[in-house]
């Protein structure tokens, strides 16, 4: 608890435009594939694909200023025309971290997070958003640190549940392919809409994190009830994609 508060006393010096302009943006990003990322799964699957490129580009190729262009159009393309097959390696991705994450916080990989300097050094003034951002990367080094330190000291049998959360997910999306999407859209609208209330509520001074740390089980019935929700949504609603019936013309004339 000390922590989070530690990070929120923080955060209170953040440029207020970058909590709030990426607060909104993650709640309207977020509730558009909540309900509706069913239907935009090519869009949503290329997007990923480009940032993915670019990501790969920046890390493997750094040299070739045209591997910028050309790597994420490349694997933008081939995102989008294995779209469904894409939004649900992004779920499958999500319940990985979520399962591994869940494991190493309760190992301790955060905690004593407030004596780092990244999160005991709150602000007088507000930060400009240069600023705020010199100080998000520096806390995500430190969290990355301790994640990989954390890891290291973990057995391979800590990880058993994980690896057979995702073997489960894959198995039940060879054979519910569009409801397996579907809960990928709704988990991950469910993950940007939570994350941008709290950077909207952060902004505000209204210590979010420190309400769902003192009733996790609430908030977390509420999570599961919204990816449940969105899931059945897109599910139910969202039309399938019929494939084009042959013209009759061309029918008759291949059976004549």
């Amino acid at each position: 608890m000390d922590d989070i508060q530690a990070f929120e006393k923080v955060a209170q010096g953040y440029s207020a435009l970058l909590l709030v302009g990426g607060g909104l943006g993650m709640v309207s990003v977020g509730i558009l594939l909540w309900l509706g990322g069913l239907a935009f799964s090519r869009a949503i699957a290329c997007v990923f694909g480009i940032v993915t490129g670019a990501i790969g580009a920046w890390l493997l190729l750094p040299e070739f200023w045209w591997a910028w262009i050309v790597v994420p159009a490349v694997v933008g393309v081939m995102a989008m025309a294995l779209h469904r097959m894409v939004l649900i390696l992004m779920g499958e991705a999500l319940v990985g971290v979520g399962a591994v994450g869940w494991i190493l916080i309760r190992a301790g990989a955060l905690e004593s997070l407030a004596k780092q300097e990244a999160f005991s050094s709150p602000q007088a003034a507000a930060l400009t958003i240069e600023q705020t951002l010199h100080i998000l990367g520096q806390q995500v080094l430190v969290i990355s640190e301790r994640i990989q330190n954390s890891i290291q000291n973990r057995v391979p049998s800590d990880f058993v549940i994980p690896a057979v959360l995702i073997l489960a997910f894959l198995v039940v999306a060879v054979i519910l392919r569009r409801w397996v999407a579907a809960l990928s859209c709704s988990a991950m609208g469910t993950v940007l809409i939570g994350v941008g209330m709290i950077a909207l509520l952060l902004n505000k001074g209204s210590a979010p994190l420190t309400r769902v740390a003192e009733k996790p089980i609430l908030y977390g019935t509420i999570l599961v009830g919204m990816i449940a929700a969105g899931t059945l949504v897109q599910g139910f609603l969202v039309p399938h994609k019929r494939k084009p019936r042959p013209s009759p013309l061309l029918t008759e004339a291949m059976n004549s």
